[in-house]
């Protein structure tokens, strides 16, 4: 997670390209998928941009500290 005040200036970008990056030079990894809440529009957008798609959403996939279940993205890239 990156701080409020470091966003929309290229830093998650840069963070998902690195990791992105590693993953393919490993040579093991084919395939990244990550989950991500359906309400953060901003991510969703991030993870698109870098070749992730949505391949599904889970109803209550995640618990957070409000007390409550939201919804999520299941969402992924094959690297491989």
């Amino acid at each position: 997670m990156i701080g409020k005040r470091y966003w929309n200036n290229g830093l998650g970008s840069l963070l998902l390209e690195e990791a992105i990056e590693w993953a393919q030079a490993s040579g093991i990894l084919r395939r990244l998928q990550l989950t991500v809440q359906t309400r953060n529009q901003a991510a969703v957008h991030l993870y698109q941009k870098h070749g992730f798609v949505i391949e599904g959403s889970q109803e209550r996939g995640a618990y957070i500290e409000e007390g409550k279940f939201i919804d999520v993205y299941l969402m992924g890239k094959l690297i491989g």
